[in-house]
């Protein structure tokens, strides 16, 4: 079924537009390159991989220190006072909340609405988070996309101004995204699926899922320290690649504020 987007906060941003695709799969790619001395381009790359990655089914059903550490690599910080909760004092409730959380290996797209709705045990995961002390929204969806990477979209200040401010409305928008189709091409979620596939690492195309995908093209594309960097890497795309038009995540970003208000 055909997804549209006819309101400020339901557009697919430009840069998951077909003619844009060339470009989007360039910054997944270069996202989690290494350089020539085996580093990583960016920490976020070790994220999904860290401690055997997110998906490991002996820890599936419990924020461990590993998993407080990976959030770490996306530029964000569990304070000890915090992380005591989470490994303490939560520990069980938040288990009890995973477990009746939809599995690891299931998606936004494919789960029943009632899963991320009120009430639901994601809902009250999110609740339990955002109550503990120096916990915020962007912290909180970050620990989360590590539990359920296939479920938990993140959500950050770059998000945040592609969408608006954030709210569990979020997870419904993210949602129907990933559903959308353009110009008589498969949903986003397959057509993102087909780029990790096409990434280097074999250890990164099995960690990545759809939804990390989009966060970190979105966040390379419309972060506004690599604009240069994004105008910069679409000329060195092949001819046929190219568009006559250049992407400008810069004029994008400032056409939705205005939109906004």
């Amino acid at each position: 079924m055909k997804t549209t987007f006819d309101t400020y906060r339901l557009h697919l941003p430009a840069i998951f537009e077909v003619d844009n695709q060339p470009l989007a799969k360039a910054l997944l790619a270069r996202y989690f390159a290494r350089r020539p001395d085996g580093s990583s381009a960016f920490t976020g790359a070790h994220f999904d991989t860290l401690g055997g990655g997110w998906d490991n089914p002996s820890r599936s059903d419990q924020i461990t220190g590993t998993d407080l550490l990976a959030v770490t690599y996306l530029s964000v910080r569990v304070p000890p006072s915090a992380a005591d909760q989470i490994l303490g004092d939560q520990a069980e409730r938040i288990k009890g909340l995973l477990r009746s959380m939809p599995k690891p290996e299931e998606t936004i797209w494919e789960v029943p609405q009632k899963e991320l709705g009120e009430g639901s045990g994601a809902w009250q995961l999110w609740d339990l988070l955002m109550q503990i002390e120096h916990i915020k929204w962007t912290t909180a969806s970050k620990i989360m996309a590590r539990k359920r990477a296939n479920l938990i979209p993140i959500f950050d200040q770059v998000i945040g101004n592609l969408f608006g401010p954030g709210d569990l409305n979020h997870w419904e928008l993210m949602r129907q995204l990933m559903l959308t189709e353009v110009q008589d091409q498969p949903p986003l979620h397959v057509r993102l699926a087909q780029m990790v596939s096409e990434l280097e690492s074999a250890a990164v195309r099995r960690k990545v899922t759809p939804l990390r995908a989009f966060d970190a093209i979105a966040w390379y594309a419309y972060n506004p320290i690599y604009r240069q960097k994004v105008l910069d890497i679409q000329e060195e795309l092949p001819a046929g690649d190219r568009k006559k038009e250049r992407f400008d995540p810069l004029l994008e970003v400032k056409q939705q504020g205005r939109r906004s208000h």
